[in-house]
């Protein structure tokens, strides 16, 4: 449209997360943004970091036999324990991404948006909306007998109430061991997502990244 500039600026932390959640099987959207209308005009209400679904299946690799040989995916079937997936249900994660400490912003437990997370992510509990948003909003967690679903806040370093945290640096070595133990099967891979990609690249020349030690010495002020 004439008059309007879209300047679209990557954003390593949530692609990393993105990468991350996609091998650990889940369906990922990202920056859900919300409106509300009021007083005659749409607000921008808030946008939502990570969406994501996983669907009921058990633990490990994906195969399928037709006698004369196997197929695998690598970008599923990979589960990490610090996720406390539920396998035999639906699993959703509403998340936050921060690329310093993990914090979830107020917005986040609005009903409001927790009513909108729920109703684009479709039917995945018979449980009444109301009372899942409310476990939701209080206590970061809700279960229901179709639906696990949670409020995880995803960042370099700290702790929060009421939700889940997952670092950058679990989720970097996470990664980096999934392709160690799938190296014949990434070395013939093409990958479209950027991190997966540059993973793969610096595994296969032997420089597999590595996330920096926390007691990194800090960078002098007149140095930066």
């Amino acid at each position: 449209m004439a008059g309007l500039e879209c300047v679209v600026k990557p954003d390593a932390a949530l692609e990393l997360v993105e990468a991350y959640l996609a091998v650990n099987d889940y369906f990922v959207l990202t920056e859900f943004e919300l409106h509300e209308w009021r007083r005659d005009r749409y607000r921008t209400l808030t946008d939502v970091d990570v969406v994501a679904v996983r669907l009921p299946s058990p633990r490990g690799a994906v195969h399928y036999h037709d006698g004369d040989g196997t197929v695998e995916c690598l970008l599923a079937g990979e589960v990490d324990p610090a996720l406390g997936v539920a396998t035999d249900r639906c699993d959703v994660i509403i998340g936050e991404v921060k690329r310093g400490e993990a914090s979830f912003n107020p917005a986040l437990r609005d009903p409001r948006v927790l009513h909108a997370v729920l109703r684009r992510v479709g039917v995945v509990t018979e449980t009444p909306p109301d009372e899942v948003v409310d476990e939701l909003s209080l206590v970061g967690w809700a279960a229901t007998p179709w639906a696990q679903l949670r409020l995880v806040a995803f960042g370099s370093r700290g702790s929060v109430s009421d939700g889940t945290v997952i670092r950058h640096d679990h989720m970097m070595d996470w990664l980096n061991g999934v392709l160690e133990r799938h190296r014949e099967l990434f070395e013939v891979s093409s990958f479209s997502d950027p991190v997966l990609s540059l993973l793969a690249f610096a595994a296969r020349i032997d420089r597999p990244l590595a996330a920096l030690p926390d007691d990194l010495p800090a960078v002098p002020a007149d140095a930066q």
